[in-house]
C-alpha cells in the first residue's frame, strides 16, 4: 500500500465500586465502569488520504459494565434470627445455609451497518469517485467491508426493538457509482455513515451458589449447588448489519467464547466435600 497508517486510541474511563466485608452473616461487593473509546481500527483507504475515515468507537469493547458478587449466610439456626432454640437434630437441618452468588451485566458492543458491492471484484482504477466519500481507487479489492450513506431524518432504531427488527434499514442507504463500461448503477465505495455507529444486545448472566455447611464433632461436612445462568436469560449477537442482504437487521445467533461475553444456558452442578 502507498503508505501505512499508525492505529491509535483514546480512552475516558469512569470506575465505582462499593464493598463491605463479611461481616454478621453478609458480605458484597459492585463495580461499575463506564468507558468510552475512540480510535481507528481500520481504514477503507490505504492511501493515506483519510486516515480517520474509520475513527469511532472500538469493535469488542462494551461501554458499561457492572459486576457484583454477594456472600450471605440465611439467618436460620442456633443463635440465630429464626429457629434460634433449635435442637441439636434440628439445627443440623436448619443451620448452616449460605447464599452467594457473581452478577454480570453489561450494555451492547457497538457494530458497523455494511452493504453488498453490487460487483465482485471492483475494479477501483476507473471509478468515479463519490462526494463527501473516501477515494477508494489505491484499491483493488474490498479488504474491509464497506459502509453505507446515512439517511436523514430516519430514526437508527425502530420504536420497538425486537430479534427480527433490531435496528432500520431504511436509515441507510448503499452509496451509488456509475460502471463506465455499460452504465450501469452499483452499490459501491464508503458511505457517509460512523463507524459503530449501532449497539448491540445487552448481557446478563447471573449466577448462584447454594451451600449447606454441616458440622459433627470432628467432621465437616458440605452440599453445594452451583447454577451459571440461573434464570437461563437468552443473550444475542449483534444483528446481520448487512443492509442490502434478507433479513437486514434480524438477530439469529448467540455469542460464542470467540467474541465475548459468550452466552452459555444454564448450567447446574452438584457437589459435595467431607473433612475429618
Amino acid at each position: 500500500y502507498p503508505s501505512s497508517p499508525i492505529f491509535h486510541t483514546i480512552m475516558n474511563s469512569l470506575q465505582i465500586g462499593a464493598h463491605k466485608e463479611f461481616r454478621h452473616g453478609l458480605g458484597f461487593g459492585a463495580e461499575y465502569q463506564w468507558s468510552r473509546v475512540l480510535g481507528t481500527e481500520s481504514i477503507e483507504d490505504f492511501s493515506g488520504k483519510h486516515p480517520n475515515d474509520s475513527k469511532g468507537p472500538i469493535a469488542g469493547l462494551t461501554p458499561q459494565v457492572l459486576q457484583v458478587n454477594y456472600s450471605y449466610e440465611l439467618p436460620i439456626g442456633k443463635g440465630k434470627t429464626l429457629f434460634g432454640d433449635a435442637g441439636p437434630v434440628a439445627n443440623t437441618i436448619l443451620g448452616g445455609w449460605q447464599l452467594s452468588g457473581l452478577v454480570n451485566a453489561q450494555t451492547g458492543q457497538p457494530f458497523n451497518p455494511t452493504f453488498d458491492p453490487g460487483v465482485s471484484p471492483v475494479d477501483y482504477s476507473s471509478a468515479p469517485a463519490l462526494p463527501g466519500a473516501a477515494d477508494l481507487s489505491s484499491l483493488s479489492n474490498y479488504d474491509i467491508a464497506p459502509r453505507p450513506n446515512r439517511v436523514a431524518g430516519v430514526p437508527l432504531y425502530p420504536r420497538n426493538k425486537s430479534l427480527n427488527n433490531w435496528f432500520n434499514p431504511a436509515a441507510f442507504a448503499c452509496p451509488l457509482a456509475t460502471d463506465p463500461s455499460n452504465g450501469n448503477s452499483y452499490c459501491f465505495g464508503n458511505g457517509t455513515s460512523g463507524y459503530d455507529l449501532l449497539r448491540g444486545p445487552a448481557y446478563q448472566d447471573w449466577d448462584m451458589s447454594l451451600r449447606k455447611n454441616t458440622k459433627w464433632e470432628h467432621y465437616n461436612v458440605q452440599l453445594r449447588a452451583d447454577a451459571f445462568n440461573v434464570f437461563n436469560h437468552p443473550s444475542f449477537s449483534v444483528p446481520n448489519a448487512d443492509i442490502t442482504a434478507p433479513g437486514a437487521g434480524t438477530i439469529t445467533a448467540t455469542p460464542d467464547r470467540s467474541s465475548p461475553p459468550a452466552y452459555e444456558p444454564r448450567t447446574i452442578e452438584f457437589g459435595a466435600k467431607f473433612n475429618f
